[in-house]
């Protein structure tokens, strides 16, 4: 990284809704702003968008969309915000000598076009989302199963059809909405279904605080649900996938029953012929760059794995570095742009520019939505998240748990009964290399910590994570030598 780097006062590294909303909020203050993200064009996951040589028909016209794509308006294209896309942080560190007076400092390495360069930062807003959680069982890597997200990506930015009878299986309402818009898009759906039984949906009524503040929430998938059932598809509670067949692709997939245990059954199994299966058993928070740079972050079950803690400013325990979006608990696009307000208000104090009063009065309001939108989150995570035993039950002795190091169920079983002093994800890391590959244990550390835990009997806060080491994304040699 040759010559002085350059230098930001605001770093947000992200461009989804919770980015955009901060960055809105911090404009017109005479601050530098320097916005990251891997992708060509700003909005995040939910509000990919096609590229700019390309026109998406009806591009994302449901109501849910309606407000984030006001503040993409608004946002997209500013010309006082220096945007960086098709680029990576790799590695964030503290500054020692921080540019500027009321600033803790971070110093960021980026990877792009042009390889890889140093750009130091006064404060640093990690909106940085998530990823899909993945069930493994016989099959889960066969070519044509992939994330509902991933199937979602396709339609929203390109409206590409990832396959022609496609089956949906998880335990998240998201699925649901990718259905409709499979066949908005002229796509088949083989079918939905939830791990749920039929009437957990039911228990929404004991928080009727929660269904009135996000009545439009609820009434648009109940919109979406009858529209599945008079296009005839069918929709099955209480069971899950148990089987992927095929050889160079998906041909059908099994799903059964769910037993009162939380396991699935041996009997009352369903094949489903199709070629392509989106899996929606939750997600992940990507909080590798603050677990990077030392900030705490505690484990949440049904809201994202390892969430980041910050105060009500929304700073981590980390001096100067922000955190806003999915990265603090999943909870939707609103909410992100919620925390981004009020993630900017709290930038804006620590630099100087607003004092505690002023960054009080912008945030007041949004503080307010934010504790409605967190009992929202809590409810639904609740609602969504499938029965603990199938994370760890489906999994036969060859099913591949790390796709990158081709480390199987066996192998980890083998090495834990060997190995009993192992009581870690890291030590199992070191011992077995799961979690060595390109995706940086993303993929594989919840399963692994889930065979770990359930193996020595002890929590995940126990088992920990994998330590995020540098990079936090793999970087090509060649960027590497260009610097």
């Amino acid at each position: 990284m040759k010559g002085a780097p350059a230098q930001t006062d605001v770093l947000i590294i992200g461009a989804g809704p919770a980015s955009l909303a901060a960055a809105s909020a911090v404009l017109g203050h005479n601050l530098s702003i320097t916005i990251v993200d891997e992708q060509l064009r700003p909005g995040g996951q939910f509000l990919r968008q096609p590229p700019r040589c390309m026109q998406a028909h009806n591009w994302l016209d449901g109501r849910l969309y309606r407000p984030a794509k006001r503040l993409l308006q608004t946002i997209e294209d500013h010309p006082d915000i220096d945007w960086r896309f098709g680029t990576t942080v790799s590695a964030l560190f503290p500054d020692p000598q921080p540019p500027g007076i009321g600033a803790a400092g971070h110093s960021v390495w980026l990877t792009g076009a042009a390889g890889m360069e140093r750009l130091r930062a006064r404060t640093v807003l990690l909106a940085s989302g998530c990823y899909e959680r993945p069930l493994m069982f016989p099959g889960w890597t066969l070519p044509g199963v992939m994330g509902a997200g991933a199937i979602q990506t396709l339609l929203k930015s390109q409206q590409v059809v990832s396959g022609d009878r496609i089956l949906l299986v998880g335990s998240h309402p998201l699925q649901l909405i990718v259905a409709d818009q499979i066949l908005k898009a002229g796509g088949k759906v083989a079918g939905v279904v939830f791990s749920q039984p039929a009437l957990a949906g039911g228990s929404i009524l004991q928080h009727p605080g929660v269904l009135f503040s996000h009545f439009l929430q609820f009434t648009e998938i109940a919109r979406v649900f009858f529209r599945l059932r008079r296009a005839g598809v069918r929709v099955i509670f209480g069971s899950a996938i148990t089987e992927a067949k095929g050889t160079g692709g998906v041909l059908a997939a099994t799903i059964a029953p769910i037993d009162s245990m939380g396991g699935v059954s041996g009997t009352g199994t369903t094949e489903f012929e199709c070629d392509a299966v989106g899996l929606c058993y939750g997600f992940l928070v990507s909080s590798e760059l603050a677990r990077q740079v030392g900030a705490e972050a505690l484990w949440s079950e049904n809201r994202g794995g390892w969430l980041v803690q910050h105060d009500e400013w929304m700073e981590s325990t980390v001096p100067g570095l922000f955190v806003a979006g999915e990265v603090t608990g999943m909870a939707g696009a609103d909410a992100a742009i919620v925390e981004g307000v009020i993630a900017g208000m709290g930038i804006l104090r620590s630099l100087g520019n607003l004092d505690t009063q002023q960054a009080e009065l912008g945030a007041s309001d949004h503080r307010r939505q934010r504790e409605k939108n967190e009992r929202f989150a809590r409810c639904l995570a609740d609602l969504a998240s499938p029965p603990h035993a199938l994370w760890t039950g489906l999994m036969a002795p060859e099913t591949i748990v790390c796709r990158c190091e081709t480390v199987t169920r066996q192998e980890l079983d083998d090495a834990l009964s060997v190995h009993t002093h192992i009581q870690t994800a890291d030590a199992l890391k070191l011992l077995t290399r799961i979690g060595m590959g390109l995706c940086q244990g993303r993929l594989c550390h919840s399963t692994a910590a889930q065979v770990l835990s359930v193996t020595r009997k002890t929590s995940i806060e126990n088992v920990g994570s994998f330590h995020a080491a540098v990079p936090a994304r793999p970087v090509p040699i060649n960027k590497l030598t260009n610097t």
